[in-house]
């Protein structure tokens, strides 16, 4: 009895991993890799009251932006209107004395037939 022996009985050697098995090992450590990555992510580390509060403060970043995004489009839509309203002035004056000065000269405008 004592010459036979059971199979793998010591010395022992594994067999060489075959490619599924080198396969399985390498997807195994790519995912444990993954997963630390993730799990030292800051975004995943944050708690829901975190996130919330740090999307809420971004929220009124962006509405402060807006707002003076907007209030500089109503100063320059005023600036603007106040400038057109000068030349429309300044166009009106200028017209209003060509008429004076051809009524001073004793003669007709010719833009009173307008």
């Amino acid at each position: 009895m004592d010459e036979y022996r059971w199979p793998n009985a010591l010395p022992y050697e594994p067999p060489a991993p075959d490619r599924a098995t080198r396969a399985f090992t390498q997807l195994q450590g790519e995912l444990a890799l993954l997963r630390h990555a993730i799990e030292s992510a800051p975004t995943l580390q944050m708690t829901p009251e975190d996130f919330g509060a740090r999307f809420e403060a971004a929220a009124v970043m962006a509405r402060c932006e807006d707002q003076a995004m907007l209030a500089e489009a109503k100063r320059e839509l005023t600036e603007n209107a106040r400038s057109l309203r000068a030349t429309i002035g300044t166009a009106a004056t200028i017209d209003q004395q060509n008429r004076n000065l051809w009524r001073a000269a004793g003669a007709a405008s010719p833009l009173d037939a307008c």
